[in-house]
């Protein structure tokens, strides 16, 4: 009796999972706010993910993009900062090499 049960309960579990619409990223949409661009850079940002692309205008106002497209520029963004940090530290580092340099 009790195994019938759980059988019954195992059954209905899998039929609300199989009722239940697949999650389709690309309808989920996420606001990022893409900066304002300098003169002669870019107005827009090229992004493509499985084959499909997008246009992301660099307007400075928040933008509803879809999930992938949302990761992809979170992570250039955050891989941007990184290489700005780095590209800072080898900067001073040369520039105290330099003034070691200039005072010998």
């Amino acid at each position: 009796m009790a195994e019938n049960k759980k059988k019954d309960q195992i059954q209905e579990k899998e039929t609300e999972i199989q009722e239940k619409e697949p999650y389709d990223p690309w309808q989920d949409m996420r606001e990022i706010l893409v900066p304002k661009k300098k003169n002669g850079d870019q107005e827009s940002i090229y992004c493509a993910v499985n084959g499909r692309s997008y246009l992301v205008p660099c307007t400075g106002r928040p933008q509803k993009v879809p999930a992938p497209i949302y990761e992809v520029l979170i992570n250039s963004q955050l891989l941007q900062d990184e290489a700005d940090e780095r590209a800072k530290k080898e900067a001073d580092k040369l520039k105290r090499s330099m003034a070691e340099v200039n005072l010998k």
